[in-house]
């Protein structure tokens, strides 16, 4: 896998894991502070922030950025945050401002529907007594739906926050990019449904809340985080919205896809711009 010509390896290092670790360790007793590091990754989070000013405006759906900056702000610490698969892994990892003991728990790089009705009532059994939040999308919730019996049948103290963009958001970006905007399966316009949440809670007899703005979800939060035992949270987010940052990928005319190195992520900097914020020779691509 390494070997393939789209991969550029600096050195290779076949050994015992657990030797490389403990050389590392070792080794790293000499490194000098990393201070200047530390220093260099808050100027760059101070000059490129991911919630941005224009993310205010609410009028065709909250967008999920601002709202995970919303939600970060009723956060305490050792609440665990579990996020699914999709917009909800990127945009809940990129925005989530992480307390003292708080645990991200998500699904990573497997990025499986689902995942987070599941881990949720894992991390409720193991931390009974405390708050939990799971953030999944309309898509996600529906693979594992039916975990919500589980939650109501032990009384487990998890608010669940459906991010209803009207569909499948990953489908739809990709169809648009690569498919010239030719949409199959990723909405209710072009032959997806999903069914009233609402009605959803009704049938498994647990609490529930719509937030449509910004504001109603400012003012409700507290209400919904202090509400003891399971909550289904339906946020109406907006799907004309991107996730971003996030690696790009390019088609080449005979339909292969070249993507960018992950320094270099979309939206792009100015050349220039980026250059300067190089401190290594950065990688050419195609």
């Amino acid at each position: 896998e390494h070997r393939k010509r789209t991969i550029e390896i600096d050195r290779f290092i076949c050994c015992d894991a657990k030797d490389f670790l403990r050389n590392m360790l070792k080794e790293s007793e000499n490194l000098s502070s990393n201070e200047n590091w530390l220093n260099k990754c808050r100027q760059w989070k101070e000059k490129y922030p991911v919630v941005l000013k224009e993310y205010d405006n609410d009028s065709k759906g909250i967008n999920y950025y601002k709202f995970i900056d919303i939600l970060n702000k009723y956060m305490t610490p050792h609440m665990p945050v579990i996020s699914d698969a999709g917009s909800a892994f990127y945009v809940v990892a990129q925005t989530i401002d992480l307390k003292h003991g708080q645990r991200h728990i998500t699904t990573g790089g497997t990025a499986t529907m689902g995942f987070s009705l599941p881990a949720a009532i894992g991390v409720a059994a193991a931390f009974p007594k405390g708050n939990i939040l799971a953030v999944t999308g309309d898509g996600s919730f529906m693979q594992n739906m039916q975990e919500m019996e589980v939650l109501h049948y032990h009384n487990m103290n998890v608010k669940v926050f459906v991010m209803n963009n009207g569909g499948y958001f990953s489908i739809c970006q990709t169809q648009n990019k690569f498919f010239h905007g030719n949409l199959v399966g990723e909405s209710e316009k072009s032959g997806l449904s999903f069914p009233d949440l609402g009605k959803v809670a009704r049938a498994f007899d647990v609490r529930y809340y719509k937030l449509n703005t910004i504001r109603e979800s400012m003012e409700r939060l507290p209400e919904i985080l202090n509400t003891e035992g399971p909550v289904i949270i339906e946020v109406v987010v907006t799907s004309e919205m991107e996730v971003a940052p996030t690696n790009a990928s390019s088609m080449r005319e005979d339909g292969m896809l070249i993507s960018k190195p992950l320094e270099d992520m979309y939206p792009f900097l100015e050349r220039k711009e980026f250059l300067d914020n190089m401190i290594i020779e950065p990688v050419n691509v195609e």
